[in-house]
């Protein structure tokens, strides 16, 4: 008995933390019906009955409340009490008809009104002030023992028999309660809507671009509010005219809405939404899932991936695929090959970097044989280009970098090719730029820094033009493509002409900067630091050490690897100075930084060949040989990983020339004789570029010496 008491209590006390939280969400809607109040008789009139309407229902759930709750449901009626008098003075206002009703103006009518409204205003303030903190204290009070019962009632829940929305044992109210939740929050986006409080500094941007995630994977237009308001009159007209009880409806306008949330960077409220979307859909489906119910799975990871829940982002996405491989169609299913390429991407953010290429490659393979089918197809071939970027990210990151390479070339001229069709010049431009960036980075990881070039370019040229028509959306976007761009030409040491890129994108971070620091400070220092490079190209030290002291105040305390480069540079500023102590000091900062990051390998083999330069300066040879020496061996090691690799040959040859040196001061021929042929051998692997011949002519000359 005492156990069926026990089970029985998570409906009690549901029932009355739902109406202390329903008097909350009534209350409000008290206070917003009020300030919508016209000078108008009639309308006042209507208004001050809503209200006496809200509060009835706020009655009816304060029922609910007794014994405990005493004091707040006698605050209720006394409200409905104080509000009863303000509607009989509204009845007595005395309206001339006729032709005099030009005087209902007038202004003791509009005193009365005023009044009257004034008054409501402050019962309501006396209500509130001693009634929401019973409401808070109820919720609190009864959430931790509801824990502990919801556990116990999910136990006797069959599994084979799972509840329906609209099963017996749902209480009465519980589908008209989460009506007027949903409703109530749906008041409130439109509200903010209205007041055009709707972006958000943090712009969504969908993992690929499909009727799922994005209708077209372009961020907010001018008419973006306009579509959202609609969307959500239309799921108001859903929910107040059938009720959740028509429950698919209801689930596909949910997901609808939250997916256009999403696009305007209301990211709270599409995650939101779409929880009530899923569970909706997981009760209608619960035998045999559909793909709708894939599809809102499949959007709610994407929301949970806006906040970087990637854990949970990852069981909704896997969830989402489980149902596609259950349908008859599976095989040649688009839906099945973009949930596989949303797994992917939620896999890969958690580390999970061999599954989440497993899944890229399902995608891709599923995709390329549906446009063998339907070889014209514009939205699948967009969707393939996009698997196909993606999955050279994938590539890359498992260091299968000639594969990545393909997948990217492949998918920028996917892409240029949708954007020659006159019809869909607009519709993929952020693609194809992404596409290219994508591309370029991948051939600068390699070193072929003059290949790389062409496509960052043209990445920043359609940036610009999309920036022309959504400044507040493609600046950012432009500024990166600006920093990429500048990284391609100190590549080339052309940095000269980086220097009109760089003041653009310096700009852009600095205001966007004052705007929302905690998002933007980061890509700021990043352009600062750049900026800085370019005065290290022109000498002037002083300045740029002065740059490379702010960008360490800027960047975030996570962004080790950043700031190993910073301090690397100012090595370079330091020793030019002939600051030697500073100098080593600095390439000491940047090894333990680089040694808490993973794949900083690249950087790390640098500063230790750096620290030993220092060292070396310092008349500290012996100390410099140990870091001279490890320098070696990580360059050797990357080299062999990536035997193209221009800049790491160029490195390693540096590396073993100076090793080679140190020896010799020691008497240490052997040695040094062996650091000066590997010197002399990788030299000879360069390009016939003036700066590694006059490399190779080095190495050569400490070969004679030896």
């Amino acid at each position: 008995m005492a156990i069926a008491g026990a089970l029985a209590a998570p409906t009690a006390i549901i029932s009355v933390l739902t109406a202390a939280k329903d008097i909350i969400e009534l209350v409000q809607g008290v206070r917003e019906t009020l300030q919508q109040v016209k000078q108008n008789r009639k309308d006042h009139k209507e208004q001050i009955e809503q209200i006496l309407g809200l509060l009835d229902v706020v009655s009816t759930n304060c029922a609910d409340l007794k014994p405990e709750q005493t004091g707040l449901f006698d605050a209720v009626n006394r409200l409905r009490s104080n509000l009863n008098c303000c509607l009989e003075r509204c009845q007595d206002v005395k309206i001339p008809s006729g032709k005099w009703k030009g005087y209902w103006k007038s202004e003791p009518i509009k005193k009365t009104l005023e009044d009257i409204k004034v008054t409501v205003t402050e019962f309501l303030n006396d209500f509130g002030m001693g009634s929401n903190m019973r409401i808070e204290r109820t919720i609190s009070d009864n959430t931790d023992k509801l824990d502990e019962l919801l556990a116990l009632e999910r136990n006797r829940a069959s599994p084979a028999h799972p509840q329906s929305l609209n099963s017996g044992n749902q209480s009465p109210g519980s589908s008209r309660k989460t009506r007027e939740f949903l409703l109530g929050k749906l008041h409130k986006l439109s509200k903010t809507l209205e007041s055009n409080q709707v972006l958000t500094q943090r712009q969504y941007s969908p993992v690929y671009p499909d009727r799922l995630a994005s209708n077209t994977h372009r961020p907010v237009l001018s008419d973006a509010t306009n579509g959202l308001l609609a969307a959500i009159t239309k799921t108001e007209h859903i929910l107040q005219t059938y009720g959740i009880d028509s429950a698919a409806d209801s689930a596909h306008s949910l997901d609808n809405l939250s997916v256009a949330l999403m696009d305007v960077g209301l990211a709270a409220e599409a995650s939101e939404i779409s929880s009530f979307s899923v569970k909706i859909h997981g009760s209608i489906n619960a035998r045999e899932p559909s793909s709708n119910f894939a599809v809102a799975l499949h959007n709610y990871s994407h929301h949970l991936s806006a906040f970087q829940k990637f854990n949970e982002a990852v069981g909704q996405a896997r969830r989402a695929v489980d149902i596609y491989s259950s349908l008859h169609d599976r095989v040649f299913h688009p839906g099945r090959a973009k949930a596989l390429d949303n797994l992917a991407a939620c896999l890969y953010s958690v580390g999970m970097m061999k599954e989440a290429l497993a899944a890229s490659d399902e995608a891709v393979q599923i995709s390329r044989d549906i446009l063998r089918r339907k070889h014209d197809d514009e939205h699948l071939s967009a969707d393939l280009a996009m698997f196909l970027s993606n999955r050279a990210t994938r590539l890359a990151s498992l260091r299968y970098y000639e594969d990545a390479l393909k997948d990217a070339s492949e998918s920028h001229q996917m892409y240029r090719k949708l954007c020659q069709r006159e019809h869909l010049s607009d519709r993929y431009t952020a693609e194809y730029a992404d596409s290219l960036q994508v591309y370029s980075d991948l051939l600068s990881f390699r070193g072929r820094y003059k290949e790389a070039l062409i496509p960052a370019r043209k990445a920043v040229d359609l940036w610009r033009e999309l920036s022309t028509i959504n400044p507040d959306v493609y600046d950012p976007k432009l500024a990166r493509g600006l920093l990429r761009v500048f990284d391609v030409l100190s590549g080339l040491s052309r940095l000269l002409e980086a220097q009109e890129d760089i003041r653009d994108a310096l700009k852009i971070f600095r205001r966007l900067a004052g705007q929302s620091p905690d998002i933007y400070n980061h890509e700021y220092a990043q352009s600062l630091h750049r900026t800085a490079r370019i005065l290290m190209d022109q000498q002037r030290n002083e300045e740029a050490l002065r740059l490379l002291a702010d960008t360490l105040s800027l960047r975030g305390e996570w962004d080790t690897a950043f700031a190993a480069a910073v301090h690397d540079d100012k090595y370079i500023c330091l020793t030019r100075l002939k600051r030697f102590a500073k100098a080593a000091e600095a390439s000491r900062s940047a090894i333990s930084l680089c040694e808490q990051t993973p794949g900083s390998q690249k950087r790390l083999a640098a500063s230790r060949r750096e620290l030993a330069s220092a060292l070396y300066n310092l008349s500290l040879q012996l100390k410099a040989i140990d870091p001279a020496s490890e320098a070696v061996q990580l360059f050797r090691s990357l080299l062999a990983e990536a035997p193209d690799n221009i800049e790491v040959r160029r490195k390693l040859v540096m590396a073993s020339r100076s090793l080679s040196l140190f020896y010799s001061d020691f008497g240490m021929r052997e040695k040094a004789l062996k650091y000066a042929k590997l010197s002399v051998k990788e030299g000879s692997d360069l390009g016939p570029a003036p700066a590694d011949s006059r490399l190779l002519e080095q190495a050569r000359s400490r070969l004679l010496y030896c």
